[in-house]
């Protein structure tokens, strides 16, 4: 996703939040997996940017999206 500016990516990746947002309240988690392949493309400031404004922290938890196996990785910020 380097081809796109700061901008750009942070409209793509809310868009994609957005999408994962609508999915959730519907109980369709299909989409989980392509979305979060997607979204590790980005930085993970973009990544839990547009997750918390779009998902927001509330779902996150109701979905238990910290251990799903797609989102796990990418909701994990390293210390170092």
């Amino acid at each position: 996703m380097n081809r796109l500016n700061n901008d750009d990516s942070m409209m793509l990746a809310t868009l994609l939040a957005r999408k994962l947002a609508l999915d959730l309240d519907n109980n369709d988690k299909s989409s989980i997996e392509i979305i979060a392949k997607l979204l590790s493309e980005f930085s993970k400031e973009i990544i839990i940017l547009s997750l918390r404004a779009e998902v927001g922290v509330t779902r996150l938890i109701l979905h238990d999206m910290d251990n799903d196996p797609y989102f796990k990785d990418i909701l994990t910020i390293d210390a170092s």
